[in-house]
């Protein structure tokens, strides 16, 4: 985040490998293992590979394409319905369709168009990301809570209940963004 270019393309070069693999293993240590959700991470991860040092994007949107489709054709057909909350297999293929799409489309607009500035919210959680994912799970109430004793309890209530969640959510996440962008000034990583 120091605007550097070799920086910036040492960051990607360490990323562009381990990307799909990390997908695969987030997928198999969830609570509950998903091996399609990392069957899809280890392809993302060997196309990865063999295109080094450029990124597939026609495979990842080819790729997004058909299984967005297929969920869509299994859905409409009645074969199998789209229900994210138990995991079908159509649910499966259309959220790993989009995953590739969205994956295609950041590395053109960032990469291939050079569109970086706006993407730098996504860098300091991205150079981080260990160090999100435990805030997310080990201080959300503790953040959530000094919100409220701070501010009032029904601070977020004031935007109506509809808003309220995500009202409540964007401010916790902006105090994780702060938090995790002094982490970055300092050059604070958590490393596995």
């Amino acid at each position: 985040a120091n605007g550097d270019e070799a920086d910036y393309q040492r960051f990607r070069q360490q990323l562009s490998v381990p990307l799909g693999d990390r997908a695969a293993r987030l997928a198999l240590q969830s609570s509950k293992p998903d091996p399609e959700i990392a069957r899809l991470g280890l392809f993302a991860g060997r196309w990865f590979r063999a295109e080094q040092p450029k990124i597939p994007i026609r495979k990842f949107l080819l790729a997004g394409v058909v299984l967005a489709a297929a969920a869509l054709l299994l859905h409409f057909t009645g074969i199998c319905p789209i229900v994210k909350r138990i995991w079908t297999p159509s649910w499966v293929l259309f959220s790993g369709g989009w995953c590739f799409l969205i994956l295609a489309v950041f590395y053109a607009v960032i990469d291939v168009a050079g569109l970086r500035a706006w993407a730098f919210p996504l860098i300091v959680i991205g150079m981080n990301s260990i160090a999100a994912y435990v805030m997310a799970h080990l201080v959300d109430d503790f953040v959530l809570g000094t919100f409220k004793t701070h501010l009032g309890r029904d601070v977020f209530k004031s935007f109506g209940a509809t808003y309220e969640p995500i009202v409540s959510g964007v401010a916790v996440l902006a105090v994780y963004w702060l938090i995790l962008f002094w982490m970055d000034r300092r050059k604070i990583y958590l490393r596995v």
